[in-house]
């Protein structure tokens, strides 16, 4: 069964913090991932929905952890242009469909019959 309406998530960000240690095996090789949900139709995506989650990654371990001091720091606003493909979508068809029938009035108007 393929649903046409959902809501799926987008990996945004990756980020290298050299800083921060994983609890498991105290090495210094996480990940900051910031990841954005996103309605989407017939998956294409079409706007971003709910706050931003920010998450560690361990490298070595692979475990994801998550911490509420580092989502502050990497927590902001940015959407990714992709999360708003669905709207790119339906207005460059309108302006090119718009294009178009501007040229097709403009030569049949100028053509002699």
């Amino acid at each position: 069964m393929h649903f046409i309406l959902g809501v799926r998530t987008a990996e945004i960000e990756k980020y290298a913090d050299p800083v921060l240690y994983c609890p498991d095996n105290d090495e210094h090789l996480l990940e900051v991932i910031i990841q954005q949900q996103y309605f989407h139709v017939f998956f294409i995506p079409f706007f971003p929905i709910g706050p931003t989650d920010v998450w560690l990654r361990c490298n070595s371990c692979i475990e994801t952890y998550y911490n509420p001091e580092i989502e502050d720091i990497y927590k902001d606003p940015k959407y990714h242009w992709f999360l708003f493909l669905g709207p790119i979508i339906i207005v460059g068809s309108i302006v090119l469909l718009g294009l178009i029938a501007a040229i097709v009035a403009l030569c049949s108007s100028s053509s002699p019959v």
